[in-house]
């Protein structure tokens, strides 16, 4: 049996260990009220420390050592590889592998190391982001791993908390990355944004106002709610109303991106995605609703349909019981 005295495999042990001992006191479940409270502290207030919790592969992506990484791959690669399994298939279990690693009391999977990295080691950013790069585009790592919170690095990279990183969001983007993902609140990278702790200062405003705009242009949606039933739309407009009463306009800057994205999308009605607000783009198309036959939604790999649905059906009727709505016994309703 092959075992490894690597700390990242060394971890994945011990998780299978706690795993097979749970007794149900723990889980990965959504969480609201008390429950959320008490994970939201836990995150914040502990983070990776790379001298306690980084093997030598985590530094090597805290710097943004792209030839060790490159090596760690093709070792990886090597290893995996046998007469019954195809070098594809190697490069695909390598990589599954990859996704896989975590470090840190909140659990930092491995673009989100990364992302740490250009906090602590802005000097190396260059690096990083072709770490990141080579990442999605050769090694194939899904960019969707969780950490504790649930939260992905799409959402760290455009959250404004810790940063808004766009270079980092658009390499994410490129490998699938999901702007309207949420995490065990509920919450997208939108009830972040709107989070702005000194909406007084200008400067303060100035980051969520390029990530919303990020956001919105990415296929962002303002009306998916939280596990406490609250939309990023209305949260913020009670923000800003907030503010305003109290002679404070900094925060007009996020409403006037908000409203032009609102009016755009208005402008392109079914020539764009119901949820999304993207138009057709190269193999992604518009479809229509298979049951109402008219609203439209962006087609597979993107999960639009799926994501508005907890809104779309309460008012989504077939072209018949549409037409049974505009009689009263029988007779045709006019308007």
């Amino acid at each position: 049996m092959e075992f490894s005295l690597e700390p990242s495999h060394l971890l994945a042990r011990l998780d299978k260990v706690a795993l097979s001992t749970d007794r149900g006191n723990g889980s990965k479940d959504p969480l609201k009220g008390e429950e959320a409270q008490r994970l939201r502290t836990f995150c914040t207030s502990n983070s990776v420390i790379p001298a306690r919790d980084l093997d030598q592969y985590g530094l090597a992506l805290m710097i943004g050592d792209l030839m060790l990484v490159k090596s760690d791959f093709s070792g990886r690669v090597a290893r995996l590889a046998s007469a019954t399994r195809s070098v594809e298939e190697a490069r695909a279990a390598a990589a599954k592998e990859l996704f896989a690693l975590k470090w840190g009391p909140t659990r930092t999977p491995i673009y989100d190391l990364l992302i740490v990295g250009t906090v602590l080691v802005p000097s190396k950013r260059e690096n990083q982001l072709k770490v990141a790069h080579w990442l999605v585009h050769d090694a194939k790592v899904p960019v969707n791993g969780r950490d504790l919170s649930g939260s992905t690095a799409m959402n760290h990279a455009i959250s404004t908390k810790p940063v808004f990183d766009p270079d980092f969001a658009e390499i994410l983007y490129e490998g699938g990355g999901d702007v309207n993902d949420r995490n065990r609140y509920g919450c997208t990278p939108a009830h972040e944004i709107i989070m702005i702790m000194d909406a007084r200062n200008s400067q303060a405003v100035r980051a969520p106002v390029g990530a919303m705009r990020w956001f919105l242009s990415h296929g962002g949606n303002l009306d998916i709610k939280d596990n406490e039933g609250m939309t990023a739309r209305g949260t913020f407009t009670k923000t800003c109303a907030m503010h305003r009463s109290a002679g404070s306009f900094s925060i007009n800057e996020v409403s006037k991106v908000v409203e032009q994205d609102d009016r755009r999308r208005k402008q392109l009605g079914d020539r764009c995605c119901t949820f999304c607000g993207r138009e057709p783009d190269g193999k992604v198309k518009l479809l229509a609703c298979s049951r109402c036959k008219i609203t439209k939604y962006c087609s597979l790999p993107r999960n639009c349909q799926k994501g508005d649905w907890p809104v779309h059906k309460v008012t989504c009727k077939t072209p018949e019981q549409l037409a049974r709505a505009k009689t009263y016994l029988g007779i045709p309703i006019e308007g």
